[in-house]
């Protein structure tokens, strides 16, 4: 999940009779995301063993969002995968997001 943060930065104007203290703000868009070539996978795992509820972004011929509890955890064709409660089935290596932790290389927002 992309979050706004406030940054201060003060700059000091010195002059021959006097000291200016100048204060900007401005505004930064920040992500929290896993490494590169990490894997959401302990995520997912953890989010199914505590029956915690998850909100996806994955690759779906295009970007899709799907959202509630990880029902099972598999493998099929020696790629990892997982359902969610409404039967929704996703490659672990076709997340872009869970639960507003993002994949390094996506790039969409």
């Amino acid at each position: 999940m992309a979050a706004e943060l406030w940054e201060e930065e003060v700059a000091l104007l010195l002059t021959a009779d006097k000291v200016t203290l100048g204060i900007y703000f401005t505004t930064m868009d920040t992500r929290a995301t896993i490494p590169p070539g990490a894997s959401f996978y302990p995520m997912i795992m953890e989010l199914y063993e505590k029956k915690q509820l998850a909100a996806i972004l994955y690759d779906d011929n295009g970007v899709t969002r799907a959202n509630g509890l990880i029902e099972s955890v598999f493998e099929r064709d020696g790629k990892r995968w997982f359902r969610l409660e409404d039967q929704t089935e996703i490659r672990i290596d076709k997340l872009y997001a869970v639960n507003g932790l993002f994949s390094s290389d996506y790039s969409e927002c």
